[in-house]
């Protein structure tokens, strides 16, 4: 998968890191490693000392610039640590539970595509475009801000970064190779995002029966 960057979004001092994986199982069970890493969440991070962490300071700080107010729309990384504090890590499928443990851990928003359902081999990351409209993951159509940077495939915007993903190119049931992408922040170091994704990699293996990645690429 190759994926290509507009201009504009280098100068916003923006990073992201793509990995493919392969031979996923999202009917696997992860309930022990979910349980366990979640555990672990809860005995390093606490829900007071949340703001103050430069990681959530980063990403609540873009989304500001975004005319986004983080307090009621999170970040995908923070929403999810928050939740695993307060004892609702949300469980989806074995491939999403996965993934979402490392953007926890991490607090860094990251997405996966089923790579049958993109199309075409190009991923774009650019501007949104004037008018431009995607169905998010829970069915609803929205319009996006050309503020907004956006991954494309060949039809269309399937993320918009840092914080919500399309519907058409969900995890389901039949999934079995998908492509994730780490979304940076200005200020968020690009190793910070490769290391997200090698995590995200580790628990697909442990948790959603994943057979082969790529290596993380960081762009």
């Amino acid at each position: 998968m190759k994926v290509e960057v507009h201009p504009e979004v280098r100068e916003r001092d923006l990073r992201f890191a793509v990995v493919e994986v392969e031979g996923v199982d999202p009917g696997a069970d992860p309930s022990d490693l979910v349980e366990r890493k979640v555990a672990e969440l809860r005995e390093r991070f606490d829900l007071e000392g949340l703001k103050e962490d430069p990681i959530v300071r980063a990403y609540r700080d873009y989304l500001w610039d975004l005319g986004i107010d983080p307090t009621k729309t999170r970040p995908a990384g923070e929403a999810l640590l928050r939740r695993a504090l307060r004892g609702s890590f949300p469980r989806i499928n074995a491939v999403v539970d996965c993934y979402n443990l490392a953007s926890a851990e991490f607090r860094v928003p990251i997405s996966c595509f089923d790579r049958n359902a993109l199309v075409g081999d190009v991923l774009s990351i650019r501007p949104a475009e004037e008018g431009e409209r995607m169905v998010d993951i829970a069915g609803e159509e929205v319009e996006l801000d050309p503020r907004f940077v956006v991954v494309a495939d060949g039809e269309g915007p399937i993320s918009v970064s840092p914080y919500r993903d399309a519907r058409r190119t969900r995890v389901v049931g039949s999934t079995r190779d998908v492509v994730l992408v780490a979304h940076g922040a200005p200020g968020v170091e690009g190793s910070h995002l490769v290391e997200a994704l090698e995590r995200a990699v580790e628990y697909l293996e442990a948790g959603a029966g994943a057979s082969s990645a790529s290596s993380v690429e960081l762009i």
